[in-house]
């Protein structure tokens, strides 16, 4: 993926450097309910069936596993995002959005430190 973004004063960013960032999704009503725009990396399709994988914890609570939910997918906007709906998707969800060819159903999987 790649993102431009003003040059800070306070902050020397050079070319290679790597980055954590948070996407801030943007949601649009559908048909289908609530659509969002995602990284066209989240998105994967076996056949015809279009699905992403979403995080959330395990049922004993210890960890966090995916699941595999189908959308509808939409336009895809020059800035490497697509739009996705779902009957399953709702606000405050996790959806992976890298290394999501890899994963099964129910896999158990560690978040990313996004704390700094």
């Amino acid at each position: 993926i790649t993102a431009t973004m003003p040059q800070q004063k306070d902050v020397a960013f050079l070319p290679g450097m790597a980055v954590t960032v948070e996407v801030m999704l943007k949601e649009t009503k559908s048909d289908e309910g609530l659509s969002f725009f995602v990284p066209a990396t989240a998105l994967l399709n076996e056949g015809q069936d279009n699905f992403v994988w979403l995080c959330g914890p395990t049922p004993g609570g210890n960890g966090h596993q995916v699941h595999r939910i189908p959308v509808t997918v939409g336009t895809p906007r020059n800035d490497g995002t697509i739009e996705i709906s779902g009957a399953q998707l709702y606000i405050g969800q996790r959806v992976v959005v890298a290394g999501a060819h890899l994963l099964k159903e129910a896999q158990k999987v560690r978040l990313m430190d996004t704390r700094q």
